[in-house]
């Protein structure tokens, strides 16, 4: 039970809110944004399963907070509004993997499995996302098949690997430990939009953001 409810938060509804914000504000955005999720992760840690952070810990949060912070400066410099009605998609998203961490190791502690979390997690995800779809109003659901199916397809597999591997991260460390490496998606993001995808204009703002999001999970780490 307690996999299947970690699965309707991750990949459940963090990935229903973070697809949308990459839809309303950009990859890069959302990621620099999405480094606030351990701290979601680690105080729940350190009130339920007692895990520690010292000064230097909280030295790395506050570089994550300065990331997010300088990507809505980055993002609102000719959209006024932007912090207001976008940016709480991104941190659904963040809250909702927070979360979803400390309370898949308390289930690999009763059940240390990390393969059979994943399935049941994944599994409970479709589920949830298929009573959302039947819930939705008929004239909004579009579908079609074309060469953007295999993308996703592709971004479905790549996400099931990476969730198997936080599992087993989390299977063997700390959730204080383990969450702060998922700080470091902002700076893959920013490569592969320049040099792969070209998708979106790259500031200095954003990397500015992208590294001391970074930074702060380096400084956590090494704790």
């Amino acid at each position: 039970m307690i996999f299947a409810l970690s699965g309707v938060l991750v990949p459940g509804l963090a990935q229903q809110f973070h697809m949308l914000s990459v839809e309303r504000m950009g990859p890069t955005a959302t990621a620099v944004i999405g480094s606030f999720t351990p701290v979601f992760a680690i105080v729940p840690s350190m009130i339920v399963l007692r895990e520690t952070l010292n000064h230097q810990g909280i030295v790395g949060i506050i570089l994550m907070v300065c990331g997010v912070i300088l990507t809505v400066k980055a993002n609102t410099t000719n959209k006024p509004q932007f912090a207001y009605r976008l940016i709480w998609l991104a941190f659904i998203a963040a809250v909702c993997r927070g979360l979803s961490q400390p309370l898949t190791k308390t289930g690999l502690i009763e059940m240390p499995e990390p393969f059979f979390a994943t399935l049941v997690m994944v599994t409970s995800a479709v589920i949830f996302m298929g009573i959302c779809q039947v819930c939705r109003d008929r004239s909004t659901i579009r579908f079609s098949l074309g060469p953007h199916t295999l993308w996703l397809v592709a971004s479905g597999i790549i996400l099931s690997m990476g969730f198997l591997a936080l599992y087993m991260a989390l299977h063997f460390g700390d959730v204080v430990i383990v969450s702060p490496f998922i700080a470091t998606v902002p700076i893959w993001v920013l490569i592969f939009n320049h040099f792969i995808f070209k998708t979106e204009q790259i500031t200095k703002l954003h990397v500015t953001a992208a590294w001391l999001a970074t930074c702060g999970a380096i400084v956590l780490i090494l704790r």
